[in-house]
């Protein structure tokens, strides 16, 4: 198996003038479009992120990328205070390609973190009826503990204990050493 991972580098300056000029000599290539929008809002630009990251989706190329531009735009929406615009916009990147967890894992630790423990648990349970398709966008945690430990939670605070344990042993198994299942072992044990 190929991970394809950016390497973190103080030197990253270069690399979005780069993809600007790849997009104004190549409008018309979807990746670089991708990859410029995605480091536009790395980079806190969310506003010109959001244009970029539209026009990638406007040249309706591969879905996965598409979707994941779509996940990014409900990012900088979130980041602009834009809540129930970004909600739309996770929403909509699963509705681009459903073979991913990142559109509603996204959904299930936005409600996470507004503690609504309905909702949280019912995006983190759909979330694990799909299996990793190995796209290099993927979020590792979302394909491993994460979404147990968004279960364990919510299913505790809903008064189902016995899913809330079974969430807690998934993710501990996962994760034996996450301070989090680690701190938690008192409620299970």
């Amino acid at each position: 198996k190929i991970e394809h991972w950016q390497k973190p580098s103080p030197t990253r300056s270069s690399y979005l003038a780069g993809l600007a000029y790849a997009c104004h000599i190549e409008p018309d290539n979807d990746r670089n479009s991708h990859y410029y929008g995605r480091e536009l809002f790395y980079r806190g630009r969310y506003r010109s992120a959001l244009k970029e990251l539209e026009r990638h989706i406007a040249m309706n190329q591969w879905d996965r990328e598409r979707s994941q531009s779509m996940v990014y735009i409900g990012d900088c929406r979130q980041a602009l205070g834009q809540d129930g615009v970004a909600l739309k916009a996770w929403s909509k990147a699963f509705d681009m390609c459903g073979t991913r967890r990142e559109p509603l894992m996204r959904l299930a630790d936005y409600w996470y973190h507004k503690y609504d423990h309905h909702r949280a648990a019912a995006y983190a349970a759909a979330a694990l009826e799909i299996e990793s398709d190995g796209f290099y966008g993927n979020t590792p945690s979302y394909y491993k503990h994460y979404p147990h430990e968004i279960l364990y939670w919510a299913n505790w605070w809903l008064g189902r204990k016995g899913d809330a344990k079974r969430h807690w042993e998934l993710g501990l198994v996962i994760a034996p050493t996450h301070a989090k299942f680690l701190s938690d072992a008192q409620f299970f044990k």
